[in-house]
């Protein structure tokens, strides 16, 4: 196998990503992270990429974790490509200094934008992302779509790419928020609940990749292992999940190219 990608995602984004970048290269394949997460992998593709979503300005926690134990080649050529919705701050970076340790380096690091998939933060009443946003100077990453035949024609050649971040100082300032949103996001299920809209139809039990959902006398009950990747939220099929009042009335967003059926994990 020439190149394994490995993706996470609450939205589907990061997998149409994948998609649309493995479609275009010779004898590739796309991972659910979540579905391998708890197999020792030992990887031999001579090209390996890794495609997330950005939290809180740096990596989601279960792709830190997988890959500091992922076993990698010696000479694999490896890329990172980070979907969000504007402000990537340090996150790739974040993932070079994982990788540095196990003496594999990050060859070629992208940024693209997506689709807003955050149900919480609203860059127009949220005084945190006004101060990123300013921070960034208006900084914006290209969209995905806008970017594939680049990265493609980076990725086949194996070439190397810089690292792609913000500013200096809205990457000091992810440096600092990241670690600590990164803690709380463990107990925030607390905060999760369902309506009466709830079919007990068990989508969320399915899609959460830390398996922190289960279902009892009907309705979900959450753990203390949250992810804060929103599917629970994102592909409830009536609409029934809630995070405190703050998703009430706002729209759902799943990428238009990803069906429930591929985001199910169990």
């Amino acid at each position: 196998m020439k190149t394994t990608i490995y993706y996470f995602t609450g939205s589907g984004n990061s997998l149409a990503i994948a998609r649309r970048i493995a479609g275009k290269l010779d004898e590739s394949e796309v991972v659910s992270i979540p579905r391998v997460f708890e197999q020792e992998i030992q990887v031999t593709s001579r090209r390996i990429g890794f495609i997330f979503p950005t939290y809180a300005y740096g990596l989601p926690r279960m792709v830190q974790e997988f890959v500091s134990r992922l076993q990698l080649p010696e000479k694999a050529y490896i890329f990172g490509i980070t979907s969000n919705c504007g402000i990537p701050g340090p996150t790739l970076r974040q993932l070079d200094r994982i990788l540095r340790k196990k003496g594999r380096p990050l060859q070629a690091g992208f940024s693209v934008l997506d689709a807003r998939s955050s149900l919480i933060n609203d860059p127009d009443n949220d005084t945190l992302q006004k101060i990123m946003i300013s921070a960034n100077r208006g900084k914006m990453p290209e969209k995905s779509h806008v970017r594939l035949e680049e990265i493609v024609r980076i990725v086949a050649a194996e070439q190397t790419h810089p690292i792609e971040t913000s500013t200096r100082l809205t990457n000091v300032l992810g440096g600092l928020l990241n670690p600590l949103a990164a803690r709380s996001f463990k107990g925030m299920a607390k905060d999760f609940w369902s309506s009466e809209h709830c079919t007990a139809c068990g989508t969320c039990v399915r899609v959460c990749p830390r398996e922190n959902i289960k279902l009892v006398e009907g309705r979900p009950v959450w753990g203390d292992d949250c992810e804060m990747c929103h599917a629970c939220i994102q592909w409830c099929p009536a609409a029934a999940i809630e995070f405190k009042e703050l998703t009430q009335s706002k729209p759902r967003y799943r990428n238009p190219e990803v069906t429930l059926q591929e985001m199910l994990l169990r």
